[in-house]
C-alpha cells in the first residue's frame, strides 16, 4: 500500500517544485523588465510580467526551463507597447521592446 503511493508523492512534489520555480522566475521578470525598461528610457507599466510560454532548453550546465514573459510598457513616441523578457533558468537570454532586441544572449 505504501509503495503504491510513492509515484503519486513523487509527482505532487515534483508539481509543487516546479510551481515554486515557475513563481520565482515571475518574481524575477517582474523586477527585471522594470530596471531593463528604465535603462532604454521608457516606462515600465501594470507592475509585473506575465508568463507567455515555456519550453526546456540544453545548455552547457544541463536542461533548464526557457520562459518568456510579456510586459506592458509606454513609449512617449509609440505610446503603450508590448515587451518580452526570457528567462532559461534564472539567466535573462533575451530583452525585447516591440520587435527591437535590446539584450540577446
Amino acid at each position: 500500500m505504501v509503495f503504491g503511493s510513492l509515484p503519486l508523492l513523487i509527482l505532487l512534489v515534483l508539481g509543487i517544485g516546479l510551481w515554486l520555480d515557475g513563481a520565482r522566475a515571475r518574481e524575477l521578470a517582474s523586477g527585471l523588465a522594470p530596471q531593463l525598461c528604465a535603462r532604454e528610457g521608457v516606462q515600465f507599466l501594470d507592475g509585473s510580467a506575465a508568463l507567455e510560454s515555456w519550453s526546456l532548453s540544453r545548455t552547457p550546465r544541463g536542461v533548464r526551463i526557457r520562459r518568456s514573459f510579456s510586459f506592458s510598457y509606454f513609449s512617449e513616441e509609440q505610446g503603450r507597447r508590448q515587451g518580452y523578457i526570457t528567462l532559461v533558468g534564472a539567466q535573462i537570454t533575451a530583452f525585447e521592446l516591440q520587435g527591437q532586441t535590446t539584450l540577446e544572449g
